[in-house]
């Protein structure tokens, strides 16, 4: 069983498409909402803002990876990955789980996977693979006006952004004021596969 939960996590912390997709039930604020303190806590809110099936695709190792390029990221971004200061990322560098921001929604994903079959992820076996493979390099954040919005711009509660029409299949990601002061929110757009932006125009 914990041979099948490194696979996992290895394989998927690996090359994965770069696809802009999500589950059809992600909840974008929901997940936002978490403040998930450990593997197992960011495994619970991901799993409550799942439907059956895509909790079933999710957790199937192939059938994930349709989604992986564009969940990675709204993950990274959302639970701040990047930031060596985040509760989460705090416990994975304590029990040797965090290799970089690249593979961080990976051991994330591969915990929710061993879930599914009933199994715990084996931190001493994934601390060890972590330590014998290359750390992956992280790109950054993408451009700017993509998933952390225009220099200057402020995050805000989602709820702020409520109002605002969205395209139809569109996620919020994510609420912002720019310098100017106008309203803005960050879209993922399922069916599209691409990220626009929606302005109040305020």
């Amino acid at each position: 069983m914990h041979r099948f939960v490194i696979a996992a996590v290895v394989g998927l912390a690996g090359a994965v498409p770069a696809m802009a997709e999500l589950p059809a039930s992600y909840d974008a604020e929901k997940v936002a909402a978490c403040v998930p303190q450990t593997v197992d806590e960011a495994v619970a809110c991901l799993k409550s803002t799942l439907s059956p099936a895509d909790f079933t695709m999710l957790a199937d190792r192939e059938a994930s990876r349709r989604f992986r390029g564009h969940l990675d990221e709204m993950l990274r971004v959302q639970w701040k990955l990047r930031d060596p200061e985040t509760p989460l990322v705090q416990y994975m560098n304590r029990h040797g789980i965090y290799g970089s921001a690249v593979g961080a929604p990976a051991i994330i994903i591969g915990a929710l996977q061993a879930d599914a079959h009933g199994a715990r992820l084996n931190y001493k076996a994934v601390a060890a693979a972590i330590q014998a493979a290359p750390v992956l390099p992280d790109p950054g954040p993408p451009p700017q006006g993509t998933f952390d919005g225009p220099v200057g711009s402020e995050t805000l509660p989602m709820s702020e952004c409520s109002e605002m029409k969205l395209p139809p299949g569109a996620v919020l990601s994510k609420c912002l004021r720019l310098a100017d002061g106008t309203m803005t929110a960050l879209v993922a757009m399922k069916e599209d596969q691409a990220m626009t932006e929606v302005s109040n125009g305020n």
